[in-house]
């Protein structure tokens, strides 16, 4: 066999194993820490199920829950904070860190923009962000807020609660210790697709450190949406991730589904729900996703007919950030390629 021709077969084989890997990469997602939307796809529907996974359960009328009222609670349908006292009565740590590690009760500062923390200081500085881009490096290293030692958005996006459509937020702790479970629930909007339903949680699991998030109804009801628009049901305009800032001995640290990515939450079959699990290991987390069982027991209402036009100032005159039209989204969430990111930001602020 002639040098050329070894040359020839060895390159091909190269080109094949890396075809393997990347394909691997992008469906098998039961492989720990590959992220489905690696190639901006991941439909979910080929994708085996997680068995510490579980079930979307509509605690909007649970016994014992807590509902956070988008006016008196929130302060502000749109772009409100909420600090839940005491929500959390277990211990919760984050990327394994003693550093991160929250002794219960944990208060819990909830925003209508499909996030929350357990930093008072996000509170303290009404860090009620709507912008998922432009603040993200806020988050996590401080430039006008922040940063801040704990930020788990399940759907952070520019969202809004609209009393007269029943929308709001739930949560509550089930189970018995030490396998209980602090479930958040959002019923929400866009705040440009105001037509939109969406009903999502974040579920921290005692214990084990996981953490759930579930989406069972992201319905586009005029079938209106376009890439970027705020509240739209696919998360292309929503960072979905658990970050822990820069702060005293803190380092910066992320574990990233998608960032603006349209498609990173599928089309989702009637009674079941699409979750993204955030299996803690070590000082990451491995991420799972596909679908389980939901149970739905809001009433929805016909959001269509009855729609109140005397949205508040802040909504309508809300000055609107940047479109620079970034899509990122991270295979192994290394930290340098976040800080590639967030310099990016900075320089097109500039």
């Amino acid at each position: 066999m002639n040098k050329f021709k070894r040359i020839a077969i060895l390159s091909l084989a190269i080109i094949m194993v890396s075809l393997s890997l990347i394909l691997s990469g992008c469906f098998n997602s039961s492989r720990g820490g590959l992220n489905p939307v690696l190639l901006g796809g991941g439909s979910g529907g080929s994708e085996p199920s997680f068995s510490a996974a579980i079930p979307f359960d509509d605690i909007s009328d649970n016994p014992g829950v807590v509902f956070v009222d988008p006016s008196d609670d929130f302060y502000n349908n749109d772009d409100g904070l909420a600090t839940l006292s005491d929500a959390i009565p277990f211990n919760f740590t984050l990327f394994g860190s003693s550093d991160s590690t929250f002794t219960a009760p944990i208060d819990v500062v909830l925003c209508t923009n499909g996030w929350f923390s357990f930093d008072s200081n996000i509170g303290e500085d009404f860090f009620d962000s709507y912008n998922n881009v432009d603040y993200l490096d806020d988050v996590l290293v401080g430039d006008y807020y922040g940063p801040y030692n704990s930020f788990i958005a399940p759907f952070w996006d520019d969202l809004y609660m609209e009393t007269s459509e029943s929308h709001g937020a739930w949560y509550i702790t089930t189970g018995s210790s030490p396998n209980r479970r602090f479930i958040v629930q959002w019923y929400v909007e866009g705040s440009s697709q105001f037509d939109n339903q969406l009903i999502f949680q974040a579920i921290l699991f005692e214990n084990s450190n996981d953490i759930q998030f579930s989406y069972a109804i992201m319905n586009d009801v005029d079938e209106d949406d376009e890439i970027g628009d705020s509240g739209s049901v696919n998360g292309s305009s929503a960072t979905i991730g658990v970050m822990v800032g820069e702060d005293n001995e803190l380092e910066s640290m992320a574990k990233i589904y998608s960032i603006n990515v349209p498609r990173s939450i599928p089309s989702i079959p009637s009674g079941q729900a699409y979750y993204i699990y955030f299996k803690a290991n070590g000082q990451t987390y491995d991420i799972y996703t596909g679908f389980v069982s939901a149970s739905i027991s809001l009433s929805l209402p016909n959001i269509l007919s009855n729609r109140n036009q005397n949205v508040t100032a802040n909504r309508t005159n809300k000055p609107k950030g940047k479109d620079y039209g970034f899509s990122w989204f991270y295979r192994n969430n290394t930290m340098q390629e976040l800080m590639n990111f967030i310099n990016s930001i900075k320089q097109n602020r500039e």
